[in-house]
């Protein structure tokens, strides 16, 4: 559809916007707290606006989208568009999900979330790296990625990597499976550690909304801090930490999530990420806040 466009929000993954930034694109404005602003959206999607992408749930911040809303609002788009065309084939519009980090801890039933697209990682569920699935319903027209045999629904031709996309399948049906009951788990392990954070480092500062986030991620600002040179502290006494999108660790500018949010550059700067996962255990919790304290009055000194 070359005469439509794209709408996309601003704290979108890289692998999200470079591409689409190639094409007519608007980036909608997300609020403080990493929630996309819902009238910002609404203002920019047109008649010409044929794909919304917006993640499910954010890499760096972990900010969950209301992709529900903006489903129904897109739905009622198309009955607008269908109302008002001057032809049998009215321009479609159709609202892609990022939920490469939404898969552990929140519901993916694609006909409860009413997406026309989702992306799923498998290196984000215990399943191999660069193992992965497109959903796309039968409405959308994929044009192949890769030509060649007609694998995959003539999508992406090519040997199947068959050993990944079992394992790949195994995960996502476990960790759905499991996603109320880890999420309880590492939500209490996050909400001890930043507790413990906040009792020993009272000046720290949560980046993201307090509620709407996922449970493993904790992003927090230490205000007069180099988030960088603390993060290579850290990862020496035996804490991973990050600055910023792994994905994007080689990038010297500071994060484009959270300055998206109008946080600024040296909240940014000063701004770390701490996630837990499946095998973090309550000690190691502990033993992280420990490790964040003792290194940053080090630094301070």
């Amino acid at each position: 559809f070359p005469q439509g466009n794209i709408v996309v929000s601003g704290i979108e993954h890289e692998s999200v916007l470079m591409p689409a930034k190639n094409y007519d694109c608007k980036i909608a404005k997300v609020k403080q707290n990493g929630l996309i602003d819902l009238n910002n959206l609404k203002e920019l999607i047109d008649d010409s606006t044929v794909l919304v992408s917006v993640m499910y749930a954010n890499n760096e911040v972990g900010s969950i989208q209301p992709i529900k809303e903006i489903a129904s609002f897109i739905a009622e788009q198309r009955i607008v568009r269908a109302r008002n065309a001057t032809d049998s084939n009215p321009l479609p519009i159709y609202l892609h999900t990022d939920a490469c980090q939404a898969s552990n801890y929140l519901d993916l039933h694609v006909s409860r979330l009413c997406v026309d697209l989702m992306t799923v990682n498998g290196g984000k569920i215990y399943a191999p790296k660069q193992s992965g699935a497109l959903y796309a319903n039968k409405s959308v027209e994929l044009i192949p990625l890769i030509e060649g045999g007609g694998q995959e629904l003539n999508l992406r031709s090519g040997t199947e990597n068959v050993a990944s996309i079992i394992a790949f399948a195994t995960m996502l049906q476990k960790v759905q499976n499991e996603r109320k009951v880890e999420s309880q788990r590492i939500k209490s392990l996050s909400n001890t550690l930043f507790a413990r954070l906040s009792q020993n480092i009272p000046a720290i500062i949560m980046n993201g909304d307090v509620k709407r986030r996922l449970p493993n991620n904790i992003n927090f600002c230490i205000p007069n801090t180099d988030g960088e040179l603390l993060t290579m502290q850290l990862d020496h006494a035996g804490l991973m930490a990050a600055t910023g999108s792994a994905c994007a660790a080689s990038n010297d500018e500071p994060s484009h999530v959270l300055m998206a949010m109008g946080l600024g550059t040296d909240r940014a700067n000063s701004s770390l990420r701490i996630t837990l996962g499946r095998q973090t255990t309550e000690d190691e919790v502990l033993a992280a806040s420990r490790i964040l304290t003792e290194v940053l009055s080090k630094y301070q000194d």
